[in-house]
């Protein structure tokens, strides 16, 4: 699959993590709060599913801190130290090249953050707190408001996505830039 962008919108996502001939494999990124090494020992066990996922033929690895209720008991861990944790152990056992990673997560929302994720080695970012954030901006009341006064122009919920991304991606060109880095 050839991604024109290393930001993806949420129905990019959903299209990457239905692809069977990818076999695409989903991994929850939490662990169980409030017990010593629990965070080491969920990185591990992370790590190993993620190998036995790449033996098995998965060429695309999604790791994915989204849920659908809160739980104390289950913090999601940091997604950049879960994609510098499955690199550098794919790197070890030599599988690094047979798989993309993908990450799905509510902890990016800004160019430096999605330029630090691609640096620890992941291959695409969807944020998906910034694209609810969107959406939540859109169909509050008072953006109703400012819209109907017209001081704020009457845009969808997918244009407003899609600038979102386009910022994103003239942001992380600036910042590769600097590096010298002209291909991703």
């Amino acid at each position: 699959v050839l991604l024109k962008s290393p930001i993806l919108l949420e129905s990019e996502l959903r299209t990457i993590a239905a692809d069977t001939v990818l076999g695409t494999k989903t991994f929850k990124l939490s662990f169980q709060g409030g017990q010593e090494g629990a965070l080491e020992a969920a990185l591990r066990q992370l790590c190993a599913d993620v190998q036995a996922a790449v033996q098995a033929g998965s060429q695309c690895i999604i790791l994915t801190d989204k849920v659908e209720t809160l739980d104390p008991s289950r913090p999601p861990l940091p997604a950049l130290l879960a994609v510098g944790a499955v690199h550098h152990h794919l790197i070890a056992t030599g599988l690094r090249s047979d798989t993309s990673l993908v990450v799905d997560t509510m902890s990016c929302y800004t160019t430096h953050q999605v330029a630090m994720l691609i640096g620890y080695g992941a291959h695409a970012i969807c944020p998906s707190l910034a694209y609810e954030t969107s959406r939540q901006w859109r169909l509050s009341s008072r953006t109703q408001s400012l819209i109907k006064a017209g001081k704020v122009p009457d845009i969808s919920v997918k244009d407003a996505q899609k600038n979102f991304k386009k910022s994103l991606e003239k942001g992380l060109l600036k910042i590769l830039s600097k590096m010298g880095i002209s291909l991703l």
